[in-house]
């Protein structure tokens, strides 16, 4: 069986060796990780290729999904503390005296 470095392995499914190991540490159960200054060591067969390439599309966009759901939860966040400083007589701005 043919092995792949992380490099080459991104390379194959289209991706650079950050985003690879990030989605592999994502999708690997823990004990299969590599361990502190491991190196992860795939398999370099065209069925596993294949299989990853699908997986990390599949990966990519359930994270930019998040992202953009986390970024819709802090617009509406923030329009609600901009409302809620609307509604106060008190400025922003001015600090407090003593």
């Amino acid at each position: 069986m043919t092995e792949m470095t992380t490099k080459a392995f991104a390379q194959a499914i289209g991706t650079d060796p950050k985003s690879l190991r990030k989605y592999l540490r994502d999708t690997t159960p823990r004990d299969e990780h590599p361990g502190k200054g491991g190196r992860w060591v795939l398999p370099g067969t065209k069925s596993a290729i294949n299989a990853h390439r699908k997986s990390f599309a599949k990966w990519q966009k359930d994270q930019a999904d998040a992202q953009a759901e986390r970024a819709a939860k802090a617009a509406i966040e923030a329009q609600s503390a901009l409302e809620a400083l609307e509604g106060s007589d008190e400025d922003p701005t001015e600090t407090p005296e003593s």
